[in-house]
């Protein structure tokens, strides 16, 4: 999931995602660098938050026909989620998405925790770990690094701490509205989140 490259203009990324991207539903082109990125559900606001990057939907929303995943939106932030109804650990879930051609939900944004926190009151795991390296905290639906002026703004004081020495994983509490790390093996429910864009 995820393509990203570079074409001569809108036109060509058009193509791109319609002849050569199965699933492909929604495309973003910068007209300053020429980067085409490739989306896989619908895109449910007008424009992007730059001046420079176009956003377009080519196909049918793939989101709302895919079975139990519904668009969450909240300002500019789009989300196509799938809500678990039983708790499993870390490594379940993260297994769970992945068959769902999914990941956990990603929180690059401080304003995408919005969408958690005005639609969901349950404890949820987000795909985010440091299991790799102690400290450090990747995303799983692309594998680049938490910002660290991230930090702040989504896990609660304190956090994350590695209590014990033992806590790699991540996830969201309703009661603080923000991110803490825990352990793996606890038992929680998961957001699965197909690729959009989240400008």
């Amino acid at each position: 999931m995820g393509v990203e490259l570079t074409t001569k203009d809108k036109l060509e990324c058009a193509m791109y995602c319609l002849q050569n991207q199965t699933g492909c539903q929604s495309f973003s082109f910068d007209q300053q660098t020429g980067t085409c990125r490739l989306g896989y559900c619908v895109i449910s606001w007008p424009n992007s938050t730059s001046s420079t990057v176009q956003l377009y939907q080519v196909q049918q929303p793939k989101c709302e026909n895919t079975s139990g995943f519904q668009v969450y939106t909240s300002g500019n932030i789009s989300a196509c989620l799938w809500v678990s109804f039983e708790w499993k650990t870390f490594t379940e879930a993260v297994d769970d998405c992945a068959a769902m051609n999914a990941t956990l939900i990603s929180l690059k944004y401080a304003e995408k925790l919005e969408i958690l926190r005005n639609n969901f009151s349950i404890y949820t795991f987000i795909g985010l770990d440091d299991l790799i390296t102690e400290g450090t905290y990747v995303w799983h639906d692309d594998l680049t690094v938490i910002h660290s002026e991230l930090i702040p703004q989504l896990f609660r004081e304190g956090e994350p701490n590695n209590n014990n020495g033992e806590e790699d994983c991540v996830y969201y509490e309703p009661d603080t509205f923000a991110l803490n790390d825990v352990i793996c093996t606890t038992y929680s429910n998961y957001i699965c989140e197909k690729l959009c864009f989240d400008y």
